[in-house]
């Protein structure tokens, strides 16, 4: 089994459990929740779980589907084993793994569209090296479509810019991953939890056009921490796990809208998807 298919399972696991935690399916005795079938889970479940899936502060339960960030962590997980490697012996810096070394060097090879030589034929690293060739690869370009240069702003103290390891590696370049941040996944992971908002966004209004048609003020909006605050005159904690107040019939997904669900005091705003 592949990293992308375990990644699914698990995705699936987590949020079909969630749905039965909320009555919006059951689970069949001796059934695991990362193999129950579509059709059990409640249509309109089914319509705002990737909405579910947001992190709180965008108005989601912050399930974060691994499946969209296993590309970041493969990388991190890399970059960390990497920086912590490192050994100073006398005047030299020395990576204390050779192997992972010589992986991160074919890979930047592959990374710079430079073939590999003959002795890496048949190694059993090189799925490895092609792996990581290509995680790099989707983490830059997705770093640069969330963090375009044009739309860069100076960042705060302790709080640099979130495309900045792109400016650290040279442009995006793998042979310069000891450059990387440390907590590099924390960093690259910034840009698919924004694009993630964009497409779930994409998929509501998608999901909502017939429904909405012709009535006034209708569709969906993603309600940011600081807009509900606003009208709602109170903080809510980022890591809140929303506690939904009603369940089936129906389901109460925070899109925005009249309607409320509470966590811990907490207001979150709500509409009923029916």
């Amino acid at each position: 089994m592949g990293c992308g298919e375990a990644a699914g399972l698990h995705d699936d696991g987590v949020m079909n459990a969630f749905a039965a935690v909320y009555k919006q399916t059951v689970i069949p005795e001796g059934t695991l929740c990362c193999r129950l079938d579509e059709k059990e889970l409640d249509p309109h479940f089914r319509k705002v779980r990737s909405r579910i899936a947001l992190p709180t502060y965008h108005g989601g339960c912050d399930m974060r589907a691994w499946r969209l960030f296993q590309d970041a962590a493969f990388v991190g997980m890399t970059s960390l084993s990497y920086a912590s490697s490192q050994m100073v012996v006398g005047k030299l810096q020395i990576c204390a793994y050779p192997a992972l070394k010589a992986v991160i060097a074919a890979a930047a090879t592959k990374d710079d569209g430079k073939e590999l030589g003959g002795e890496w034929e048949g190694v059993a690293a090189m799925e490895m090296v092609d792996d990581l060739a290509a995680a790099w690869k989707i983490c830059v370009k997705q770093t640069k479509k969330a963090f375009p240069v044009s739309q860069r702003r100076p960042g705060e103290p302790g709080k640099p810019w979130p495309g900045q390891w792109i400016d650290d590696t040279n442009d995006g370049k793998l042979r310069y991953l000891i450059r990387m941040p440390s907590q590099a996944q924390k960093h690259i992971s910034k840009a698919q939890r924004k694009l993630a908002v964009g497409w779930v966004r994409e998929e509501l209004e998608q999901g909502v056009t017939k429904e909405t048609s012709g009535r006034r003020g209708g569709g969906m909006t993603l309600r940011s921490s600081r807009a509900t605050r606003r009208e709602t005159g109170r903080w809510r904690s980022r890591g809140a796990r929303a506690r939904l107040s009603k369940v089936s019939p129906g389901f109460w997904a925070v899109l925005g809208g009249p309607g409320s669900m509470t966590y811990k005091g907490t207001l979150l705003r709500g509409r009923f998807i029916r």
